[in-house]
């Protein structure tokens, strides 16, 4: 059985095609968990009708906000019965073949711990606008790799898992991420998926089954221009750079990318990030690479360098 987790916050202008994406997909043997995190619009309403659907398992509405929501797929994934989970965000939808695929998939390949899908790029509207772009070639076609391996070669860098509802993966896979990532508001999916793969494998359909809504009701604008969104990224890629014992050079490699990173932010993006958060990332980046002062001399000066000559 698949147990199907959609948490919602303020979307209920997506909400109820959301829930009738996943109450018609082709694969039944389901269970529906929907979770509310204290939503100020009409979501109730909605949620309120389906409350005597067969398929629906639970149905819980917080009083008060949780402030993160990965707090609610750590609720969510509590209750969960199914062998397989599906952390369908309430603001998306699905092909009804997504479950039908996707399951085929885990039950074929037992050292998969999650597979994901193509996703489809829509707006507001629901009109399409393009495949989503990985940069990386190797998702133009369907592949299995070894988690561990893709941990070193891409998780440590970026998050190639951008969207949760394009992800069905195995409910005794989860890690120690889950009891991480509801300290996180933006980069505990990435911590998540990162813990499941250095056990598991990963194995990609290139098929666009999900459909992943971009609009303007989302957090990451503040988190990006606070800082938030950059100490998250950070203590990810130190979690994984513990986990994945890397070398020296490795660890020093790391750090530059880490500072540059960051030093960009500063420079470029005049993000107003709290002077906390800056030696909150200094010192964990510090750990990792004792001399980043040096690190932090040299991009500085070529950043502030830079910035003169962009300001001539």
């Amino acid at each position: 059985m698949v147990s199907v987790i959609i948490p919602n916050f303020n979307h209920s202008q997506y909400l109820g095609s959301r829930i009738e994406s996943v109450l018609d997909q082709e694969y039944s043997d389901f269970e529906l968990i929907i979770l509310d995190d204290a939503s100020t619009d009409n979501s109730l309403d909605i949620i309120n009708n389906y409350r005597n659907h067969p398929k629906v398992a639970h149905i819980e509405v917080n009083k008060r906000n949780s402030g993160s929501p990965f707090k609610q797929w750590q609720k969510g994934i509590k209750q969960a019965r199914g062998e397989y989970i599906w952390i369908a965000e309430s603001d998306d939808i699905a092909d009804r073949n997504f479950l039908l695929k996707t399951v085929r998939v885990l039950d074929e390949y037992p050292k998969c711990g999650l597979v994901q899908v193509a996703s489809m790029i829509i707006d507001e509207e629901g009109k399409e606008q393009g495949l989503y772009e990985y940069n990386d070639s190797r998702f133009k076609d369907g592949f299995i790799v070894e988690g561990m391996t893709e941990c070193k070669n891409s998780l440590l860098h970026k998050n190639i898992i951008p969207n949760a509802s394009a992800v069905l993966f195995r409910k005794r896979a989860i890690s120690e991420g889950n009891d991480l990532i509801g300290e996180y508001k933006i980069n505990g999916d990435w911590l998540f998926w990162a813990s499941i793969l250095l056990k598991w494998d990963l194995a990609f359909i290139p098929e666009a089954l999900n459909y992943f809504r971009k609009h303007g009701q989302t957090a990451r604008s503040s988190t990006y221009n606070n800082g938030i969104a950059l100490l998250e990224e950070v203590k990810v890629k130190l979690f994984l750079a513990k986990m994945l014992s890397l070398n020296r050079s490795e660890e020093k490699n790391l750090a530059y990318n880490l500072c540059y990173k960051w030093l960009y932010a500063v420079f470029f993006q005049k993000r107003r990030v709290p002077i906390r958060t800056h030696k909150e990332i200094y010192r964990l980046v510090a750990h990792l690479y004792p001399a980043l002062y040096l690190a932090i001399g040299k991009t500085a000066l070529a950043f502030g360098f830079q910035k003169i000559r962009n300001e001539i």
